[in-house]
């Protein structure tokens, strides 16, 4: 019985990982980047992205980018708590450091007293994502926000 018990358990473990693997891939591929900007915003090389669809193994900071970038929850990724969307971005960011004891730091967290911003830098984010936006556009528009807060 023991020995059953054991078999049962290892075949618990494994249908966990298939089960992450599809969630990792769905991300991945239905995701709102490519797999080309996935590595370049994790900072990795695209055949380590092909490994993470394969194997299923990945970094937690790798996979809490993975959402921010794809637009999928880091919570429904890794264990499938619905909803699979990020509706919020700070509300992930909240759930990634509650889930993993984390320490993020931002500048400024101004979700709660400006919803409107947190609009605007997700479309920010999904633009340069997606390749609408270059790196030189973020930079032209990170100079022109700084200096219309600095003139306040």
């Amino acid at each position: 019985m023991l020995c059953i018990d054991k078999v049962r358990i290892y075949f618990c473990a494994m249908d966990k990982h298939e089960e992450f693997l599809n969630r990792l891939n769905e991300a991945i591929k239905h995701g709102d980047a490519k797999q080309v900007r996935i590595a370049e915003y994790c900072d990795v090389s695209e055949q380590a992205v092909a490994r993470w669809k394969k194997t299923g193994q990945i970094s937690k900071d790798n996979l809490f980018s993975l959402s921010e970038i794809s637009g999928f929850r880091y919570l429904w990724i890794k264990e499938g708590q619905e909803p699979k969307r990020i509706a919020s971005i700070s509300e992930n960011r909240k759930e990634y450091m509650q889930a993993e004891n984390a320490k993020v730091y931002y500048a400024r967290d101004t979700a709660e007293q400006h919803p409107e911003l947190e609009q605007l830098i997700e479309v920010i984010r999904r633009a340069h994502s997606n390749k609408i936006l270059s790196d030189q556009a973020i930079s032209h528009l990170t100079n022109f926000i700084r200096t219309i807060t600095a003139n306040r």
